[in-house]
């Protein structure tokens, strides 16, 4: 089982006074998309993946490389918190070097800070676009998006993770969602993906409740857990679960205890954490809890969309229904045998099993500031560690 071996508090090489050096890099806006995204290559090993923008981002000065403010995007086979481990600031040795040559750095990054010299990440992210490749920040470059051929990596559930290359300080950015990518329906493994909290800096207060949302396929036993941002990370870290659900979308209402005042929490879901392939999904904000009288945040926030296309009255795709195990209330329902979940019975669904609820919950309000654009409907590891 491969595993991400990251750097806790990634070193970053000291940056040299730059005209860009302290300035705000430009993050990709990724439109709401299912929770969970099939990609089935014994019908079309492409992934498709859209792209938004909150700004373009285009005006290179003049200790910029000439080809920085741009995107590339990557499949990594384990979800982990960006709060808690980072991938690499740079990718290529190169540019690095390049960078330390314009004054830009003061020395050369760490190996560990490299991508293309970390051998233990090598089978585990996947970039989507060769570097010569990466897309320009503006509303014309990313109209289209990008198609991604699967057929060269490892089936399994992956993430999406958006790069902005802007040296010496480079970005790496969070796509909600898991893509499961598999060569048949009956091999595609356990998967879960949570949707909220959304944002950082969520407010929750005990006595209201914050709803808990994502999506489950292929198994019978998603455990939600939650931990502190102080203790994940650290010999003291304790996810404690508050809920346990199954196959399909699922919505858990999480009312934090007053012990919890004060802290920041982290979220994540643990699929099939007894089966010899658990995956582990983090909700892509933190939480803060407070003690005062006010009610929680909603789930979900508001992102920001310049040259996108957005039609409410759209639904993301509905969660997998390839391979997908239905459960039912008995253990003795004529589902089958239960998959280790209390009162869970399973059965595996072909792939014109049927579709769970529509997801209308899952819709994420969007500011559409430009004109409408794309024709198609845009929606929003082998793989993760051992549940702890």
């Amino acid at each position: 089982m491969r595993r991400l071996a990251l750097v806790l508090g990634m070193l970053v090489p000291s940056a040299a006074s730059a005209s860009n050096g302290a300035g705000v890099r430009t993050p990709p806006v990724f439109p709401l998309a299912a929770c969970i995204t099939d990609v089935d290559r014994s019908q079309d090993p492409i992934f498709h993946l859209d792209i938004g923008l909150a700004r373009e981002d285009f005006m290179v000065t003049a200790d910029e490389p000439p080809d920085s403010r741009r995107f590339q995007f990557f499949l990594v086979c384990e979800d982990v918190h960006r709060d808690v481990l980072d991938l690499p600031n740079w990718i290529t040795v190169a540019e690095a070097e390049d960078a330390l040559a314009r004054g830009t750095i003061t020395a050369l990054p760490p190996d560990e800070d490299i991508l293309e010299r970390r051998d233990d990440l090598a089978g585990c992210v996947f970039p989507m676009q060769p570097v010569s490749e990466r897309i320009p920040i503006t509303c014309e470059a990313t109209r289209d998006g990008l198609d991604f051929d699967t057929g060269a990596i490892p089936p399994g559930n992956y993430v999406v993770r958006g790069y902005t290359y802007e040296p010496p300080l480079n970005l790496w950015s969070v796509r909600r969602g898991v893509v499961r990518i598999y060569d048949d329906p009956s091999d595609a493994l356990p998967s879960v993906g949570l949707r909220s909290p959304s944002l950082d800096g969520t407010q929750l207060r005990p006595g209201s409740p914050f709803s808990v949302r994502g999506c489950a396929a292929a198994t019978c036993d998603v455990e939600l857990q939650f931990a502190s941002l102080i203790d994940v990370g650290t010999q003291d870290e304790r996810w404690q679960t508050f809920a346990t659900v199954g196959a399909g979308p699922f919505e858990v209402d999480f009312d934090p205890p007053e012990d919890l005042i004060g802290q920041p929490l982290l979220f994540r879901a643990v699929a099939d954490p007894d089966g010899p392939t658990p995956w582990i999904d983090h909700a892509e904000g933190t939480a803060l809890v407070f003690g005062d009288d006010n009610p929680s945040d909603a789930p979900f926030g508001e992102p920001l969309e310049i040259c996108g296309f957005y039609d409410p009255a759209i639904e993301p795709t509905a969660p997998p229904t390839a391979g997908e195990l239905t459960c039912s209330d008995s253990a003795d329902d004529e589902a089958g045998a239960s998959a280790g979940g209390a009162g869970c019975a399973c059965a595996l669904g072909g792939p014109q099993a049927a579709a769970g609820p529509p997801a209308g919950w899952l819709i994420l309000a969007l500011f559409v500031l430009g004109c409408p654009r794309r024709e198609h409907h845009r929606g929003a590891h082998a793989q993760a560690r051992p549940a702890r």
